[in-house]
C-alpha cells in the first residue's frame, strides 16, 4: 500500500512528465483559439439600437444575473448580454458577458458531464468575448494587436485600469479552457495567462476578493519546480487572498485542491474543505451562488480523499 507521500510524489512526477512530453512534442504550442483574429463588433450605440435600448438590455441581463443560483437565469442573463453586445453595447457589457460565460461553465456545466462539449465551448466563448471587449476598450491597444500584430499580453498597460475585469475573465476562461485541452495547451499558454494575472495584481490586488493572489497561489502549487512551482510563494499568495477576502470560500477550495494535495497533507485538506462545507450560503449576501458552487466543489473533493491521499 502506498503512503500519502508516495502517492503525492507519483502525482508530481506524472504531471512533470506530462508537461515535459508536451513541450517536446509541440514546443509548448498546443490548441489555439481565434479570439484575437477578428475585430470586435462596434462599440457604443449601434445602428440597430440606441443607447437607452442598449442600457435596457444590459439592465435586463443584470436582473437575471441576480438570480444566478438558477441555471435558467444564468442563461437568460447571457442572452440579454449577447443581444446588447451584438447591437453595439460598450465594452462593459463584454465584461459582464465573459463573466457570465465563465460562471455557466465553472458553476453549472462542470457538474454535468454529459455536456462536456458545451462546457469547453463556453469557456472559449468567455475568453473570446473578453478579447473583443479589450479591443473595444482601447483604440491604441486594438491598433497594436490588429494592425501591428503585437501580442495582446505585451500591451496591457494600454487598457484602462477599469478594464481589469476583462483581463481577469479572459485569463480565467483561457486557463480553464487550456486545462481541458491538455498539458500541451497549458504549457503553451501559461506565460500569457501569467502576464494578465500580473497586470490584475498590479492594478488592484484586492479586486474580486484577491483574485490575482488566488491565481498565483494555485499556479505556484500546481506547477512542478522546472515550470516555476514554488510552495512558499503559493502559501504567501493564498494567505494574502484569505486576508483580503476571508469569506470568499473559493480560496479555501483551491488551497485544499492544489496546496494540500501537493504537500500530502490530508489533515489540512480536510480542514479547509470542512471550513467551506460549514460556511453559511449567505456569508457573502451578494455571492450566494458562488458560495454554493464552491461547496459543491468541496463536497466532490472530499468524496475523493482516499484517491488523493
Amino acid at each position: 500500500m502506498r503512503t500519502a507521500r508516495g502517492r503525492t510524489r507519483t502525482r508530481t512526477m506524472t504531471v512533470a512528465a506530462g508537461l515535459a512530453a508536451a513541450a517536446a512534442l509541440a514546443g509548448g504550442c498546443g490548441a489555439k483559439n481565434t479570439a484575437w483574429e477578428a475585430a470586435p463588433p462596434p462599440a457604443g450605440a449601434g445602428a440597430s439600437g440606441d443607447a437607452s435600448a442598449l442600457a435596457a438590455l444590459v439592465a435586463d441581463g443584470d436582473a437575471a444575473w441576480q438570480h444566478r443560483t438558477d441555471e435558467a437565469q444564468i442563461r437568460a442573463a447571457i442572452a440579454k448580454y449577447e443581444e446588447a453586445v451584438a447591437k453595439g453595447a460598450d465594452w462593459h457589457a463584454y465584461e459582464k458577458l465573459s463573466h457570465a460565460y465563465y460562471f455557466l461553465a465553472d458553476g453549472t456545466l462542470r457538474f454535468q458531464p454529459e455536456k462536456k462539449e458545451e462546457f469547453l465551448a463556453t469557456f472559449e466563448k468567455g475568453l473570446t468575448v473578453a478579447a473583443h471587449g479589450m479591443l473595444a476598450a482601447s483604440a491604441e491597444f486594438a491598433a497594436k494587436v490588429l494592425k501591428a500584430g503585437e501580442k495582446p499580453e505585451d500591451n496591457l498597460t494600454l487598457l484602462p485600469t477599469d478594464a481589469i475585469g476583462l483581463m481577469y475573465w479572459y485569463a480565467t476562461n483561457l486557463g480553464k479552457w487550456a486545462v481541458e485541452k491538455g498539458f500541451t495547451t497549458v504549457l503553451g499558454r501559461k506565460d500569457e495567462i501569467k502576464k494578465y494575472s500580473e497586470r490584475v495584481l498590479s492594478i488592484d490586488e484586492k479586486w474580486f476578493f484577491g483574485a490575482a493572489h488566488r491565481y498565483f497561489g494555485s499556479f505556484y502549487a500546481k506547477a512542478p519546480a522546472f515550470a516555476g512551482g514554488d510552495m512558499e510563494k503559493s502559501k504567501e499568495h493564498f494567505d494574502k487572498a484569505i486576508e483580503i477576502g476571508p469569506n470568499y470560500v473559493a480560496t479555501y477550495v483551491l488551497i485544499a485542491e492544489f496546496y494540500m494535495t501537493k504537500q500530502g497533507d490530508r489533515e489540512g485538506f480536510e480542514k479547509y474543505l470542512k471550513h467551506v462545507l460549514d460556511t453559511p450560503d449567505d456569508v457573502l449576501p451578494d455571492y450566494v451562488a458562488e458560495t454554493k458552487v464552491e461547496k459543491r466543489k468541496a463536497k466532490a473533493l472530499m468524496d475523493k480523499i482516499d484517491e488523493l491521499f
